[in-house]
């Protein structure tokens, strides 16, 4: 899984590309992302993954209610259980668990690359 990037040229242009890419400027600089720290790409990797997580917890959260509610209670129970689930998951639950990722997105590292000495 690759980190998308976005680097500010010397020259000032703006370039987009993913870790572990090379990517050359209009100005003829050239950035090499390979180089970026493991670590730091590590967190950024498992912030991404953890927030993937948070969406499929709360897909699998309203399948078991709506199954629960289906053993209990037939149709109606699906429709009860899944939609109080949803709802309880989508508008409580999920807005406290993007503010804490969104405070892990804020605190995530940047990096001064350099252009390589040959361009």
């Amino acid at each position: 899984m690759s980190i998308p990037l976005t680097l500010r040229c010397e020259c000032g242009e703006v370039l987009s590309t993913q870790s572990g890419e090379a990517v050359t400027c209009t100005c003829g600089r050239r950035y090499d992302t390979s180089s970026l720290p493991g670590p730091s790409i590590a967190h950024v990797k498992a912030t991404q993954a953890r927030l993937r997580l948070y969406a499929r917890l709360g897909v699998i959260t309203v399948v078991f209610f709506g199954l629960l509610g289906f053993f209990l209670a037939g149709l109606p129970g699906v429709a009860a259980a899944a939609s109080v689930s949803a709802i309880l998951w989508w508008k409580v639950v999920s807005p406290a668990l993007r503010r804490k990722h969104m405070h892990d997105v804020t605190n995530l590292p940047t990096w001064d690359l350099e252009a390589d000495r040959d361009a």
